[in-house]
């Protein structure tokens, strides 16, 4: 699948402390910027497999993201990928998910943030280019610098 969307950021944390926020689909809504309310349906969490109900702002809307964990590689890497939304995302695009890599760097983490799916049809690469790039691109770097004040205010470093 191609990366569609790519941002990355240092944070002033051990990986270990950054992965403990990141696999906890219960605190996204305390540093994602446009994710009100997460609720986990499925019994496992944590792990490939889990699924989750976001309640999420976009572009002034209110709407609704079911998301499946389909990589789980502790301390490394986490994948969700968008089962269901009430936007509308799977009229232009199909296969809309993320990844967020963690690495460690002299005990601070790097993390880089990785969209990724696949236009459909002409007005799926036109609006891909026009409107969800555009729009994507600072929301993508909105998500880590709220991961990193999150992560940064409740594990600060010595």
């Amino acid at each position: 699948m191609k990366t569609q969307v790519q941002c990355e950021m240092a944070i002033a944390a051990p990986v270990e402390k950054v992965w403990e926020i990141v696999q906890d689909s219960t605190l996204l809504p305390g540093w994602m910027p446009n994710v009100d309310h997460t609720e986990i349906t499925t019994e496992q969490s944590s792990s490939v497999g889990e699924v989750r109900q976001c309640a999420v702002s976009m572009a002034g809307r209110s709407g609704q993201l079911i998301e499946q964990c389909v990589a789980f590689d502790p301390l490394e890497k986490i994948s969700f990928k968008v089962q269901q939304d009430s936007f509308g995302f799977s009229r232009i695009i199909t296969d809309l998910g993320y990844t967020m890599f963690l690495e460690p760097n002299d005990g601070n983490t790097r993390v880089r943030l990785e969209y990724y799916y696949r236009e459909k049809g002409l007005i799926g690469r036109v609006l891909n280019k026009l409107v969800i790039k555009p729009q994507w691109n600072p929301l993508c770097l909105k998500m880590l610098d709220g991961l990193k004040q999150f992560v940064e205010e409740h594990h600060p470093t010595i």
